[in-house]
């Protein structure tokens, strides 16, 4: 607080800022290149494409470990043992207003959980209990906020994309973790939306790019530039086959390893925002039109996708739970189970209300 004295003896000689605001010098320069990167921001956007701006929506996350089930849903976990049947109510895996990003096991006995806000947490309880094991903010290297876009929990270990909002151009990381803890991977130029990876190769989606490169990023190049829809997930069938899920219904294909693709109509009006195969044999992909969600499955040597499944939106990505089949968690926190992606659904029961507040 300035006293009455000093504000006098400020004001001698020069006139009141109007607004009692204070005077600033010139607005720094916006930079010119990526920090993480080093690239100039105009030979990135030339080669990436414009950069997609389409918020981000939570969905609700299923993990599975044995015979247990963990499900996230609105930044709150639960846990079932009897596939899905009945939930024992868990904890808050992060802030209030955290979303999960991805959930899975690590080492076979610890639950580790992704988050929106770039903090990975773990439970040794079945999901009643979580702690913090890493922020990965610091580890990016990326200045200012920043998002988690991507992330998964595998064989292949866990992972994420990172993405910086302080820029006139985003940059991007990939983060993985092995037996040493969380570590950086290789920084990619740009603004990644969606990625994947397995224990040898990962690919992400830059704009309207998509790169190409080792599990760890390394050795990256540029499979393809594609214009028209928004590109919203991408996932490989195998080394020459892979699928992007896109904006106005579109399933877009690969049978090159990334370096070529054709649009496949898939489901009309709707977009299309998560994408997976199951041992390479059954594809699945995630759409949704207003408040329904649809789950759209695509066998291995046959073009046709049809609709297994339609429930409250959006859907979480179906495991396989082994007793019970595959298991999808819906937006109204139902549970269905199937057999086999093509359905018949079954819906087993349902998240307590109070969890999915």
């Amino acid at each position: 607080m300035v006293s009455a004295k000093g504000a006098e003896q400020k004001s001698k000689g020069k006139k009141a800022d109007p607004g009692n605001q204070k005077k600033r010098g010139p607005k720094p320069p916006a930079a010119k290149s990526s920090p993480v990167t080093g690239r100039s921001y105009d030979d990135i956007m030339a080669e990436s494409g414009p950069i997609r701006r389409r918020a981000w929506t939570p969905r609700p996350v299923v993990a599975i470990l044995g015979d247990r089930l963990v499900a996230i849903v609105g930044g709150r976990a639960h846990s079932s043992v009897d596939g899905g049947h009945n939930w024992k109510a868990g904890g808050l895996v992060g802030a209030a207003g955290d979303e999960a990003v991805a959930a899975g096991s690590c080492d076979g006995v610890v639950w580790t959980s992704v988050l929106r806000s770039g903090l990975v947490v773990e439970s040794r309880d079945d999901g009643m209990t979580w702690a913090k094991r890493a922020e990965l903010g610091p580890m990016s290297e990326i200045p200012g906020p920043l998002a988690v876009e991507a992330a998964g929990v595998g064989p292949a270990g866990a992972w994420a994309i990172v993405r910086g909002y302080s820029e006139p151009l985003p940059s991007s990381a990939l983060l993985v973790c092995d037996e040493g803890g969380w570590r950086l991977g290789t920084a990619i130029p740009g603004a990644a939306v969606a990625a994947w990876r397995s224990d040898r190769h990962f690919a992400a989606i830059v704009g309207s790019t998509v790169i190409l490169g080792g599990a760890n990023g390394e050795d990256q190049t540029r499979g393809a530039t594609l214009s028209g829809a928004s590109l919203n997930d991408i996932a490989f069938v195998n080394p020459s086959t892979a699928w992007i899920a896109a904006d106005g219904g579109l399933v877009i294909e690969s049978n090159d390893g990334g370096r070529t693709w054709l649009p496949r109509p898939v489901l009309a009006g709707q977009d299309l925002d998560a994408i997976g195969s199951v041992d390479g044999r059954v594809n699945w992909v995630l759409g949704r039109t207003g408040g329904r969600g649809n789950l759209a499955v695509n066998r291995a040597g046959r073009p046709e996708w049809k609709v297994s499944l339609q429930a409250v939106a959006p859907l979480s990505r179906p495991i396989h739970s082994g007793g019970a089949g595959f298991v999808v968690l819906d937006g109204g926190g139902a549970v269905w189970t199937a057999r086999d992606l093509g359905g018949p659904w079954t819906r087993r029961g349902g998240l307590p209300a109070t969890l999915r507040s």
